[in-house]
């Protein structure tokens, strides 16, 4: 097992990531008979452009299997401070709690931190929680959130 952490750009990696994606969605997706898969990759190379989209992958032999995948902007209500919002971020399960989260987690920091990030916000399923994680990353308990289907 060799286990490689790298920023890399999404154009160069997506094809590889998509079935990835999938299994992620599938694990921990809500309303999935409403809500289909579906990014919108045009707006991701746009932000990824700008600067402001972020990723990190970790590879096992070259074959990806895990990402952590960040928005970096000044904060709309602290413009002083940039926060490196986590989009999505996700370790293959054959390799977790092996370590390779925590090491995902250190890399994507200080990667985030060179680029200007004062703060970095981390969400994630209630159904599949990785809190101890973040706890002993050193992150704090901050935020809930709720979420409510109103489509049709």
């Amino acid at each position: 097992m060799t286990i490689v952490y790298a920023e890399e750009k999404l154009k160069d990696c997506l094809e590889e990531m998509k079935p990835i994606l999938r299994l992620h969605y599938e694990e921990i997706a809500m309303y999935k008979d409403k809500i289909p898969l579906d990014p919108d990759y045009s707006k991701y190379f746009l932000l990824e452009e700008e600067g402001i989209f972020h990723a990190v992958t970790v590879r096992d032999e070259g074959k990806l299997i895990g990402y952590f995948l960040s928005l970096v902007t000044p904060s709309i209500h602290y413009s002083q401070t940039v926060y490196a919002v986590n989009d999505i971020l996700y370790v293959h399960p054959d390799y977790r709690l092996s370590g390779v989260g925590q090491e995902m987690f250190r890399f994507a920091e200080e990667k985030l931190k060179e680029k200007g990030a004062d703060v970095i916000a981390i969400h994630m399923k209630t159904a599949l929680p990785f809190d101890s994680l973040c706890k002993g990353m050193g992150y704090d308990y901050a935020e809930r959130n709720y979420t409510k289907y109103i489509g049709d």
